[in-house]
């Protein structure tokens, strides 16, 4: 073509080259002519024209006529040609239009495909041989067999496949054959095709012959279907009918009756000798009948019951049909036995494949020795025994016998229980003991005891082996008909050595007990001549002061004298009680913390001015000492703070002689996120502290210089009850001393870090007048109440007084709204006591009913108490003694804030 072109073109190219580009145009065909090198297009027809720029560099891929390529909806090959193109080196492109060849190939393909996916889908091996191209196609599910031979072919050859079949099946095999070669068609009953791991399979083959219109077979199909577990099913049913069939003559080991029921026509078909009955006697009974005839043996209910559910005939099928094996258990006596025995009947229900009737065989078996193995190994998994005897009540007969530890002693069930135990006991047990042991456990003596009690039990002395054990044996009758009587012994050597040595710790318990309670008789003969020292103080005085007021000669001077000391006395014996409640309190785990805002300043001044007379008192050189600002406002119990602080400042200036050095320091040791820790250290030229009680000086009730009391006093429970206080607060207190150079003690404790408030009002001696506050007095102790009224009208007050809290209710109730500008409440009163009375006064329909001040003044101290006196709704909790002053200044404090 490429010649022709060139050669007309020489003679006239126009005219030529017009005709064929008119003729080129016309095609569906695209032609492309372009340069070699740079692809620059010459020449295009309309056909590629129109979809030139859509293929774009695909049509110039070093490869393009590897397959089609696809333009809008149609298909193209390309075929690519090297040509001369008016003097240059140019490649033709021809775009042939394949479109229906491609569809039509989809078409088969989608065929085939979903005709495949169908064969892949019905779980049957296939193999499908096209004659005309000699190719095969086979599923995944029909590799595993051996019958393809050398080639595909020989499989549909039934000479050649012989070898892949079993020996068994080759007739079936030959006639599938024939029946293919002369009817197009045939299928093969069941047989086994090999596997290629040499194993058989049960299968049915199905085969078709596919021929052309001039009837030429031009494809060879077959189907094979694995029914191997339908048929190994049915030849199990078969053989295992044919077995129960068969062998139902045949009785072993523990199987007592063996009856046939056919449950389809309902009647016995066949029996071995069955338990009371000739097997015979009940062939042809219906198994209503039967069951009749089982329930005349039985006369336990819940057995009767149990029976009539296992034979009940519409059961049994039920159970067939669900694959069910039903099982019953029953006891009875045989004849000869020893007490009842155990019976298990089983049934196991199969199809006779000759009618399709549905036939139950009933085994019964005598199953006595298991289940009483299993009740007594049950038991046994309860304890740790080192014998166990079974054994007939009446009789005596051994049933069963274990032996634990040791082989020693082999149960002879030959013996009697008495022969045996009469044996092991004359081994064993220590001789100065055996006649009482062998009375003890003889069979008649357990009898006697068991008629009585639910078990009885005695302990021996073993020597073994040359080593002591101690045993312990139990006996109990081991069912409910108290037939049989299990005996147990059990190795108690630990248990009894363990005993000893809990006699021991007891017998070292009661010693510490003692001691503890010698200690506690020392610390209350101390406790009553601490306590009786200031009582007797302050009676002294009292009868000093009435003697001299009597016989006028008391001058005022030596009055405050007198005074002052009955009220040292007072606070000494005060101090006395509130340490002894607060150790109570640490030993009890109830000692508590609370917390509020307090600027530690305004906390550490009052502890300087209680502790600086105390050291002038004693011409002590007394040191503050501030290292860091300490003014901040922390989250703490003050009152506690207060107490550690002055127990240790107390105990620096007793222990420190005349003239000598006292030194306290404060400082903000560190600061963690909101959490700051205090550190105080009291140090002293005093006596200090000895090596030897270094390690005793925070135990409560230890006192190096006890025998010092006249000198230095107190209790020994100042700094036990401090370092727990301290401990309580997130710090510690810890001491370093040496004896006769004095001692430091450092005190840490933790709070909270709490927002700056405003300081609480305080009130010099200056200000201690109260005129015109009236007072609602409930106090039922006269004296009591004497005192108070005395010290409230000495200082402006004007006081009304009830004797109990529902008299200062009524008098509340009964007063003008605001006459009454504070109620001061005692809290144990009779008729209604003060808790009551407050929440009464709150719950009045009055408006100074909730905002008078309720203050509590009370000789219960603890801190429980002052919480159910907030929450009765008073505001404030003092306990008794109060200190005049801080009753005054709390009154103060509540008519400052209502202005």
């Amino acid at each position: 073509m490429d010649k022709c072109l060139r050669d007309f073109t020489e003679e006239s190219p126009d005219a030529i080259l017009e005709l064929y580009q008119d003729l080129i145009n016309l095609s569906k065909n695209g032609v492309v002519v372009s340069d070699c090198e740079t692809n620059e297009i010459y020449f295009a027809n309309q056909t590629a024209n129109a979809f030139l720029t859509e293929i774009g560099t695909r049509l110039f891929d070093d490869n393009p006529s590897s397959g089609p390529i696809r333009i809008k909806n149609d298909y193209y090959q390309v075929h690519t040609y090297p040509i001369d193109w008016m003097g240059r080196r140019s490649i033709a492109k021809l775009l042939v239009n394949i479109s229906e060849e491609v569809a039509l190939r989809k078409q088969l393909t989608s065929d085939e495909e979903r005709y495949r996916t169908m064969v892949e889908l019905s779980h049957i091996a296939f193999i499908d041989y096209d004659t005309r191209k000699g190719t095969v196609y086979f599923n995944d599910l029909f590799k595993p067999y051996d019958v393809l031979g050398e080639n595909f072919s020989d499989f549909f050859d039934g000479h050649k496949c012989f070898s892949t079949i079993h020996p068994d099946d080759k007739e079936k095999l030959q006639s599938f054959f024939r029946e293919i070669e002369a009817t197009g068609m045939g299928t093969a009953d069941p047989i086994r095709l090999k596997l290629l791991d040499g194993s058989y399979r049960w299968s049915e083959m199905h085969g078709i012959d596919m021929l052309d219109a001039a009837g030429n077979i031009i494809r060879k199909i077959c189907f094979i279907q694995d029914v191997d577990d339908v048929v190994r099913q049915y030849l199990e049913l078969k053989a295992q009918y044919d077995f129960e069939i068969e062998k139902q003559n045949d009785l072993e080991g523990n199987v007592v009756e063996k009856i046939l029921i056919d449950l389809t026509d309902n009647k016995v078909i066949h029996a071995t000798r069955s338990m009371g009955n000739q097997g015979g006697d009940i062939i042809g009974l219906t198994v209503e009948q039967l069951l009749e005839l089982r329930l005349s043996h039985t006369r336990d209910k819940t057995e009767r019951a149990a029976l009539r559910r296992f034979m009940d005939r519409e059961a049994l099928l039920r159970a067939y049909h669900r694959m069910e094996h039903p099982e019953l258990e029953m006891k009875a006596a045989l004849p000869g036995g020893i007490g009842k025995t155990y019976f298990s009947t089983g049934v196991q229900e199969v199809k006779n494949p000759e009618n399709d009737h549905i036939i139950a065989v009933l085994v019964t078996k005598n199953v006595d020795k298991e289940r009483t193995e299993e009740l007594l190994m049950r038991r046994l998994l309860q304890t740790n025994y080192a014998g166990v005897l079974l054994v007939h009540a009446q009789t005596g007969k051994i049933k069963m016998g274990y032996s634990g530890k040791s082989e020693r002693f082999v149960m002879d069930y030959g013996k009697t229980y008495d022969e045996l135990i009469r044996e092991i006991i004359r081994q064993v047990v220590l001789p100065e003991s055996r006649e009482a042991v062998l009375l003890e456990t003889s069979l008649a003596s357990i009898r006697e005891n068991l008629a009585s009690a639910s078990r009885c039990s005695g302990r021996m002395t073993i020597m073994q082996d040359g080593e002591q054990t101690f045993s312990v044996w139990t006996a109990a009758y081991f069912d409910e008909e108290r037939e049989f009587i299990l005996f147990t012994s059990a190795d108690v050597t630990n248990v009894h050595r363990k005993d000893l040595e809990n006699n021991m710790k007891l017998a070292q318990a009661l010693k510490n007990a003692e001691v503890a309670s010698k200690a506690k008789s020392t610390f209350l003969a101390r406790m009553s001549h601490e306590i009786r020292t200031p009582i007797t103080t302050v009676s002294g005085i009292l009868e000093l002061i009435r003697e001299d007021c009597i016989k006028k000669r008391l001058d005022k001077e030596t009055l405050l004298k007198r005074t002052d000391m009955a009220s040292a006395a007072n606070q000494y014996l005060l101090t006395l009680i509130n340490d002894i409640l607060d150790f109570s309190k640490m030993e009890n785990n109830a000692l508590t913390i609370t917390t509020a805002p307090v600027h530690l300043e305004s906390l550490a001044a009052p502890v300087y001015a209680m502790a600086i007379p105390l050291a002038e008192k004693k011409n002590i050189h007394f040191i503050r000492e501030r290292k860091t600002h300490i003014g901040e406002c922390f989250k703490m119990d003050a009152v506690r703070v207060a107490q550690v602080l002055m127990n240790l400042l107390n105990n620096a200036i007793k222990f420190t002689p005349e003239g000598g050095t006292v030194k306290f320091t404060g400082e903000i040791e560190k600061v963690e996120g909101n959490t700051a820790t205090a550190k105080f250290v009291v140090s002293d030229t005093g006596v200090g502290i000895s090596s030897e009680f270094m390690a005793d000086v925070f135990e409560p009730f230890k006192q190096e210089y006890a025998g010092s009391k006249s000198k230095y006093g107190g209790t020994g429970l100042g700094l036990s009850i401090s370092r727990g206080l301290a401990r309580l607060m997130g710090g510690d207190i810890t001491v370093e001393s040496e004896k006769g150079k004095g001692a430091t003690f450092v005190a840490t404790m933790r709070w909270e870090i709490a927002e700056e408030r405003n300081k609480e009002i305080s009130f010099g001696d200056a200000d201690m007048r109260m005129d015109g506050i009236n007072i609602l007095l409930c106090e039922d102790n006269q004296i009591n109440r004497m005192i108070a009224d005395k010290l409230l009208t000495n200082q402006g007050c004007a006081v009304i007084t009830a004797n109990n809290g529902r008299e200062g209710l009524e008098l509340f109730a009964n007063s003008g709204i605001g006459a009454i500008d504070c109620v001061l409440m005692d809290i144990r009163m009779p008729l209604m006591d003060g808790l009551e009375a407050a929440r009464a006064i709150r719950s009045l329909d009055r408006t100074d009913a909730k905002t008078v001040p309720i203050i509590a003044m009370s000789a219960n101290a603890y801190d429980e108490d002052k919480h159910l006196s907030i929450a009765s709704g008073m505001n404030e909790h003092l306990s008794k003694p109060v200190d005049p002053k801080v009753l005054y200044h709390t009154i103060l404090k509540y008519m400052a804030d209502k202005g």
